[in-house]
């Protein structure tokens, strides 16, 4: 029993200290960003408004700035994925055949969709959230959260299974992450 506590802490170890790194590179990016606006602010408050004239005709000739929002469903992908829950994933048992039940459905869904497929639940939701929200801009932000919270609910759907007896930790380190790309949206 001891044993087996001490790998489940040297593994939370690993986590946060991977999960340390992403945030230190985080924090690197935002200082960059911080930097260059602060250096685009200084540019701007140096212009001259004399040297250049504009007419009002030329500003409504000017297409409007177009913002476009793209949701990424990606976000956190194999390719990005902490090397200690790769491994995890590694260990999962298979999945159940419950393919068998198909037949027995009185619709034409897969039934193994239910197990495996957490969009699937995950799509409905964000459908009756966008429902509600009169304001697109927010409709966009609550995508965008809504498929962060996907993409950390996918990779910890194994490891929490399989530990139950840690939840405590994982639901810290799940909301670690969370603050970690929600940080991530708004610094985009």
């Amino acid at each position: 029993m001891e044993c087996r506590s001490i790998n489940e802490y040297a593994h939370t170890q690993d986590l946060f200290d991977e999960l340390i790194k992403d945030a230190g590179y985080i924090f690197q990016h935002t200082e960059a960003l911080h930097g260059r606006i602060e250096r685009f602010k200084l540019k701007v408050t140096k212009l001259d408004s004399n040297i250049e004239e504009v007419t009002i005709q030329d500003v409504n000739d000017r297409k409007p700035f177009l913002s476009l929002t793209r949701i990424d469903p990606q976000v956190v992908n194999r390719a990005t994925m902490l090397q200690s829950l790769c491994l995890l994933y590694e260990q999962v048992e298979a999945a159940p055949t419950l393919h068998l039940l198909n037949p027995y459905r009185y619709n034409d869904r897969d039934s193994m969709k239910f197990y495996t497929d957490p969009s699937l639940f995950f799509n409905l939701w964000i459908q009756s959230m966008v429902q509600f929200s009169p304001n697109h801009h927010l409709n966009i932000v609550v995508l965008k959260i809504c498929y962060v919270i996907k993409e950390n609910i996918n990779q910890y759907r194994a490891y929490i299974q399989s530990q139950q007896q840690q939840q405590v930790i994982h639901q810290q380190i799940i909301v670690f992450v969370y603050n970690i790309q929600i940080i991530i949206i708004i610094n985009n």
